[in-house]
């Protein structure tokens, strides 16, 4: 009976204890998720040995639940902790991240037509990213969201379609260039176009809505043209030396011009290929053709006497050969003929570009003018 009521009186004791102390404590309690509970226990855990000494943090396994016990002064702000770990493993585990792969330049042409607006307007908590090396979309947030935004992905693709437009080399180098890129782009944004133009080797390809693909490829051909002109044996010595690099550089290197003109000679001399955009190209074209009428190769015979040739031939040849040394930038070639074969004309043949030619011809003349010819009957 003593040991009975001693053990009553202990309890009592501290019971009242007990009360005592909790009386003079406040309590909170966190109510959690069970899927969340494990890792918001971890951090729970993780913090007890960071808070206020003063405060009690109890974690309850089957109802998911930590009750905080302490001085009402202290507790708060231990409370208010627990319940921003809850917060944050809740919205973290929440939230996933889904990635939507494509073509890269059907993903350009959706950014262009404004998807990421749409998509901010449609699921304004759905984070988005356009990750262009990676050719690929990222979602982030709501599981039952993302699902529905991967849905409307594929349907806003599926219309997209890729036509390919042969090119030539000199064309798409043209168009590739970092001038001629501007250029294009300029002109897909004139006309309101919301393509995409990736550049192969023999062609371009373009992305987009049908009707807009038909449009831009349409563009491209009327503003992206290609000619070849064809060069004559006698105007090939036009087409190399001083005088014919300057006319080139002249050109490519004209500020309005880069990028925007290209050339291509053939490597035996016989035609040259002029890419350009039309604004240019006829205007090239036409400085082209005067620079080779100015600079190709003339020939004209020039009769005289076979006396007259044969004193020039013999006493004056240093005279000839100082005329062709006068006008050797413009290729100027002359040629003796004395008529020793009787079916031979008697003569010069001078040959030479622009005005060199020209001035040769005179000087020739005037050389021929210089020999007195006369023809006096002999007394027999």
């Amino acid at each position: 009976d003593d040991v009975r009521s001693l053990a009553e009186q202990w309890e009592d004791t501290i019971t009242g204890a007990v009360q005592e102390i909790m009386g003079a404590h406040d309590q909170g309690q966190v109510t959690c998720l069970p899927q969340f509970w494990n890792e918001i226990k971890k951090r729970v855990d993780e913090y007890k040995a960071k808070k206020d000494p003063r405060v009690m943090v109890l974690e309850n396994d089957d109802d998911c639940v930590v009750d905080v016990i302490g001085p009402q002064k202290h507790l708060q702000e231990v409370l208010r902790h627990v319940e921003n770990i809850c917060k944050e493993v809740q919205e973290m585990q929440e939230h996933v991240t889904e990635s939507f792969e494509a073509p890269i330049g059907k993903l350009k042409v959706l950014w262009k037509m404004g998807l990421n607006a749409e998509l901010a307007e449609k699921w304004p908590k759905i984070n988005s990213k356009f990750i262009p090396k990676d050719e690929k979309l990222v979602f982030k947030g709501n599981p039952r969201d993302i699902l529905q935004v991967i849905k409307f992905m594929h349907g806003k693709v599926k219309p997209l379609m890729e036509i390919e437009v042969p090119f030539s080399k000199l064309q798409i180098n043209m168009i590739s260039s970092p001038q001629g890129w501007k250029h294009v782009q300029a002109l897909l944004k004139q006309d309101n176009l919301l393509t995409e133009i990736e550049c192969d080797s023999e062609s371009i390809i373009i992305i987009g809505l049908a009707d807009q693909t038909n449009r831009t490829k349409a563009l491209l051909q009327k503003e992206i043209v290609e000619s070849s002109l064809e060069i004559t044996e006698d105007s090939r010595p036009a087409v190399r030396g001083r005088e014919w690099d300057k006319f080139i550089q002249k050109h490519l290197n004209n500020k309005e011009n880069v990028g925007r003109l290209m050339l291509e000679m053939k490597q035996d001399l016989s035609s040259i290929t002029v890419a350009a955009v039309v604004a240019l190209h006829d205007q090239f074209k036409e400085h082209l053709m005067n620079y080779l009428k100015d600079n190709t190769v003339r020939k004209q015979f020039i009769p005289a006497s076979k006396g007259c040739m044969a004193l020039l031939d013999r006493f004056r040849r240093r005279e000839i050969k100082q005329i062709e040394m006068d006008f050797v930038s413009f290729s100027v070639k002359i040629d003796t003929y004395l008529g020793k074969d009787n079916s031979q004309e008697v003569g010069f043949g001078v040959s030479g570009m622009s005005e060199g030619f020209a001035q040769a011809v005179m000087k020739v003349k005037d050389l021929i003018t210089s020999v007195i010819s006369e023809s006096k009957p002999i007394d027999q």
